[in-house]
């Protein structure tokens, strides 16, 4: 194995911030994108991320005031929708601000940073959970459709989604706080 692979592998507790600016310096993008095309991905972004925050938005403000679309599929929807606002509203925004508008350079400290990333692994996992409910609860319809009214209950599918946002979060601050564990448990050598 390289020996600079070797060193970055033993820095995964560090992971972070060393990992997103390892792939800057591998990548060479500090300097490597222009200020026209910074600007470019800037508005674009942020188009991404607005557009995307406003159709989770309504997403959620008509399944929670439309009676007729209060059904127990489109509780995963709601779902789906808030774990795709979040990730638009502050993952994405944070690490747009992190990687294009401060050329790579943390802005919020370890604790931040920890935060963030938490937040990020957790609520991406959150989505992909929710895509996966939907994916069963039309299984569930399409396939049993008789025996669906009896197992799919407004109460399972809350229930079901609460799992989907409280462990993904359990888990990703188990893993962080073993990472925080191992990175100070290893030497200097090692950070």
């Amino acid at each position: 194995m390289d020996a600079s692979l070797s060193s970055h592998s033993n820095n995964w507790s560090n992971a972070s911030t060393k990992t997103v600016e390892y792939l800057f310096e591998q990548a060479n993008l500090r300097g490597a994108i222009s200020e026209d095309r910074r600007i470019l991905v800037t508005v674009v972004m942020t188009a991404i991320i607005v557009v995307t925050m406003f159709g989770n938005v309504l997403t959620i403000i008509a399944i929670g005031t439309d009676r007729s679309l209060r059904s127990i599929h489109n509780i995963y929807i709601a779902s789906l929708a808030a774990a795709d606002f979040v990730v638009s509203g502050f993952v994405m925004t944070v690490f747009l601000c992190y990687s294009i508008v401060l050329h790579g350079q943390w802005f919020g400290g370890q604790l931040f940073c920890d935060i963030w990333q938490c937040i990020d692994n957790a609520v991406c996992t959150t989505s992909l959970l929710s895509i996966c409910a939907i994916t069963y609860d039309r299984h569930l319809t399409l396939s049993y459709p008789l025996r669906s009214k009896y197992v799919r209950t407004r109460r399972k599918a809350l229930i079901a989604v609460c799992l989907l946002w409280v462990l993904p979060l359990i888990f990703w601050i188990v893993v962080l706080c073993v990472q925080r564990q191992l990175y100070r448990e290893s030497g200097p050598e090692h950070r």
